[in-house]
């Protein structure tokens, strides 16, 4: 709808307009607003009481570390997803990643696997150095995306490996 076309481009002045006139509002709006050019649609939102919820800091974590920085300086809750958004995200940097971990956000296996079924060797470093938990699932996907170096670091460092791949070298 058009709140939401508004919030996830950013246009606040349409924003603005479009709530003041009653268009309907969904319920994630704050989520769309995450990802736009800047953050001021969001902080409009909060400003008039729309509410962040984990996914919003998701949202902000695959955008940048300026929105992921933005949004949790708005007081903006996060959950295990967060992380795994802040691997996946294709720059090949950690970034995201180490501020949302420096930051109290909690992570699990799935943020591992995230960073292989993207490449995101960097990611992938940082959250095993760091504890975090990885899986056979992280094997797997370094596996079905191909990116032999994230393979390689999990199985030279003890990431357990499914069943059914074989990593020998020949």
């Amino acid at each position: 709808g058009t709140t939401y076309a508004a919030s996830s481009s950013g246009h606040l002045d349409c924003l603005q307009y479009a709530i003041e006139q009653g268009c309907p509002v969904p319920e994630n709006i704050t989520v769309s607003a995450a990802s736009a050019p800047t953050l001021d649609c969001l902080q409009y939102l909060v400003s008039v009481g729309y509410k962040l919820t984990p996914a919003t800091s998701a949202s902000a974590a695959q955008f940048s570390l300026k929105h992921l920085a933005g949004v949790h300086s708005l007081g903006c809750h996060w959950d295990e997803n967060t992380c795994v958004k802040a691997a996946s995200c294709r720059a090949s940097d950690a970034s995201i990643l180490q501020y949302a971990h420096e930051h109290g956000c909690p992570w699990d296996a799935g943020t591992c696997a995230a960073a292989a079924r993207v490449g995101n060797l960097k990611a992938l470093v940082y959250a095993h150095e760091h504890g975090c938990p990885w899986d056979e699932t992280t094997t797997l996907y370094a596996v079905l995306s191909d990116e032999i170096n994230c393979l390689e670091y999990a199985h030279k460092h003890g990431c357990p490996i499914p069943a059914d791949i074989d990593v020998r070298a020949d």
